[in-house]
């Protein structure tokens, strides 16, 4: 059984790097399209993503790693964190606002709208999850809309560039024609996001039962 190589994209096999994207891109989709109606699983599901993430990473830098520890420590700490934010709604709803805003936020520093310093993103995360809590529906429609299409819109940009996807404030691959159709592609994706949402109306209450 071998490591992975410092838990780096390099040490995974390109077939199942492609199985992951495949995977994020089909849940960029349902955030994206059916994020306030399914607001619960979407929640679950977040929690998963983050709590799983954490824990395979630190797994895998203490084990070397081993894909048995890493896989088991991905299945529960996303499990515990699906859980956690499920028993914890507002903090799920904190989450998703954050995460909406940080995509947004990251939009407009690609596009030269506001410069690309760290600090805006995380004070733009930290309204964002903060007004979720009080304006929750066009607030988490918008946000879940916004973040899926990211997903999304990475997830193919992935595949079209050849298993890579440049970081699109600073580098110089990213540059012209390249950057300016990733950003319209996400534009348009949360735009039919939004769209979509707001024309499937329904109760927080209601969204509260996933």
């Amino acid at each position: 059984m071998e490591p992975l190589a410092q838990w780096s994209p390099e040490g995974l096999t390109p077939h199942t790097l492609d199985a992951v994207t495949a995977i994020a891109i089909a849940a960029g989709t349902l955030y994206c399209f059916l994020g306030y109606r399914l607001l619960k699983t979407v929640i679950a599901l977040t929690g998963f993503i983050l709590a799983g993430g954490a824990a395979a990473f630190l797994a895998a830098w203490f084990s070397q790693g081993q894909w048995i520890v890493t896989s088991a420590a991905l299945l529960l700490g996303g499990l515990s964190g699906a859980v956690a934010l499920l028993f914890t709604f507002k903090v799920g709803v904190f989450l998703l606002g954050m995460l909406g805003a940080a995509a947004i936020a990251h939009a407009a520093q690609a596009s030269g709208v506001v410069a690309a310093v760290p600090w805006i993103i995380i004070a733009a995360a930290v309204a964002g999850g903060l007004t979720a809590l009080y304006i929750e529906r066009p607030i988490i429609t918008v946000a879940t809309a916004a973040t899926g299409a990211w997903i999304v819109v990475a997830g193919f940009a992935y595949f079209i560039l050849g298993r890579a996807l440049p970081e699109l404030p600073n580098d110089s691959g990213a540059s012209g024609k390249t950057r300016w159709m990733i950003l319209a592609a996400w534009a348009g994706l949360a735009s039919a996001g939004i769209i979509t949402q707001f024309a499937t109306p329904k109760t927080a209450s209601a969204a509260r039962k996933g």
